[in-house]
């Protein structure tokens, strides 16, 4: 059971939540400092990390408009999120598709000539741009492909992470046209 938010954090929620419905990307951090009146920076990270923590966001990217899925209820939700996201390779979500299960812990990840540092195989086929990735939140990299956060800001498809690569998951499926 999630925790009950407070007035302030529940103001955050429901900007982050009709900025992404708005323009379908989350709003950077100066955009919600601006839209909550709230003046520094560390006090807006605290507050993502205690929306976060209470599970009604779910962040990953390090860039100033970080990747951000929502995962809980407000008062304009029906119901829990029940669709996959679609992100392009700027972490911008490109539209919803209905999911088979609620709350699952996957994405779809639409590629593009920039997704690749490398040539990279699922299951014995070269992916290439266009594909569209079923990407799963596990990152244990090991026998797929992987899906990491590279130190330019861009989600890249890789077979072995860097060093200095974020692992945001890993591939376990995809659809080409």
């Amino acid at each position: 059971m999630k925790r009950q938010l407070n007035d302030a954090e529940m103001e955050l929620y429901r900007f982050i939540s009709e900025t992404i419905r708005r323009k379908g990307y989350p709003p950077s951090i100066t955009e919600m400092m601006e839209a909550t009146n709230y003046t520094s920076r560390g006090g807006m990270a605290m507050r993502l990390q205690r929306l976060e923590s209470a599970g009604y966001i779910r962040r990953f990217g390090e860039t100033p408009r970080q990747m951000i899925e929502l995962t809980g209820k407000d008062s304009s939700y029906t119901g829990e999120v029940d669709s996959l996201v679609v992100y392009d390779t700027d972490g911008r979500i490109t539209e919803r598709v209905p999911a088979p299960v609620s709350g699952t812990d996957r994405f779809l990840l639409k590629t593009d000539t920039e997704s690749f540092r490398e040539k990279t195989f699922y299951k014995k086929t070269e992916l290439v741009a266009g594909d569209l990735l079923l990407v799963d939140r596990n990152t244990d990299p090991s026998g797929s492909a992987v899906i990491v956060l590279s130190g330019t800001g861009k989600l890249q498809v890789v077979n072995e992470p860097g060093k200095f690569d974020k692992i945001c998951g890993v591939v376990v499926g995809f659809y080409r046209e």
